[in-house]
């Protein structure tokens, strides 16, 4: 995995497909994190964002990673297709290089309050460092969502576990994605002890797997589980980590 230095956004990205694998911000910059006080429609999010960004003296091209909701898990096509608009509003903002979309991101189908159309959940931008920032442990960092399905050599697919939502099968989940967490945070020059932030996306209970966070250094900070599906039908478990200096809430008029 080779980091692509994205210089309109003041960071570097591992490439994927409408969104990057991780993003890690340069030298001399933070991430900055912002949550909606309630999620808002997809296309009046981006306009938000948009605002904000430019009211804090941030280049819209300063954006890193987006989290987002949608109202059920969707079939390969279907997401595909959603990819597809998703993009275009990447585009809008400067977050382009060439075919290659550097932001990243992650996704979830909420079992509890389910919307009726996708939303903006939260987004990430990189800022520069003030003077007292100068003594963070390591770089920010985002690293985007990933479900438990698995590349095999051959260019197919398989999900780790199958269909299976038992104790060995979560725990065979949550060991594979959290691999793949330390394999991209290795991968953009970050540590891994330096994680702020774990969410899990699972619509079943996570208590069975707390030995299993435990045993990879992260209940430090609690677990932080949403309820719901991963984007896609046929998954079950998905996480995401990240480490972000700045966070902060933006209420909606």
């Amino acid at each position: 995995m080779a980091l692509i230095e994205f210089a309109a956004g003041d960071y570097k990205f591992l490439a994927g497909g409408a969104f990057s694998e991780a993003v890690v911000a340069n030298p001399g910059f933070l991430m900055h994190r912002v949550r909606f006080a309630q999620p808002v429609a997809m296309d009046e999010g981006f306009e938000r964002l948009r605002a904000h960004l430019q009211a804090v003296g941030r280049p819209t091209s300063s954006l890193a990673a987006c989290e987002l909701r949608s109202p059920t898990p969707r079939t390969r096509e279907d997401f595909n297709a959603f990819n597809d608009v998703y993009v275009k509003h990447l585009h809008a903002l400067g977050c382009q290089m060439g075919t290659k979309n550097p932001v990243a991101r992650s996704n979830m189908a909420p079992l509890l309050s389910k919307p009726s159309t996708s939303l903006l959940y939260a987004f990430s931008y990189t800022e520069a460092l003030s003077p007292q920032d100068q003594a963070l442990l390591g770089p920010d960092f985002v690293i985007s969502g990933k479900p438990e399905n698995k590349l095999l050599a051959n260019g197919t697919t398989e999900i780790v576990g199958g269909d299976r939502m038992d104790e060995d099968a979560m725990i065979d989940k949550a060991r594979y994605t959290l691999d793949v967490m330390m394999e991209r945070v290795k991968a953009i020059g970050a540590r891994w002890d330096s994680v702020s932030s774990l969410q899990i996306y699972s619509p079943k209970d996570i208590s069975s797997l707390w030995s299993t966070f435990e045993e990879y250094g992260l209940t430090h900070g609690g677990l932080h589980w949403f309820p719901g599906w991963p984007p896609v039908k046929g998954m079950h478990f998905e996480i995401d980590v990240r480490r972000t200096s700045r966070e902060s809430v933006l209420d909606v008029d």
